[in-house]
């Protein structure tokens, strides 16, 4: 349960950046990093086989439109900031899955 709402607690300060005086393309940007650093810490779960099918589908589901968001080639928008964030949310709750399953 702690582990879970240390996940809560970390997307939400993600999403605090929207509030603040941060730019919309340094916004996207801290969510791409985010997003790079769960998909690496991912990945490493699923080569050890701690992921599920379940899990590895969520992920490649989230990863080609994430990359596609995040290699700078879509303008950034509100709505991309929103996707980006959303998918990097759902990441980092299967990433403490697997944490608390240790």
């Amino acid at each position: 349960m702690h582990k879970a709402m240390m996940a809560a607690v970390s997307a939400a300060f993600l999403l605090a950046g929207c509030a603040s005086s941060i730019s919309l393309q340094e916004n996207l940007q801290i969510a791409c990093r985010a997003y790079s650093a769960s998909l690496t810490s991912l990945a490493g779960f699923r080569a050890a086989g701690r992921l599920t099918d379940q899990q590895i589908a969520a992920v490649d589901q989230w990863r080609p439109t994430l990359n596609e968001a995040c290699s700078g080639g879509i303008t950034e928008t509100d709505d991309l900031l929103n996707l980006v964030e959303s998918g990097v949310v759902s990441m980092i709750f299967i990433e403490e899955e697997v944490r608390d399953e240790s």
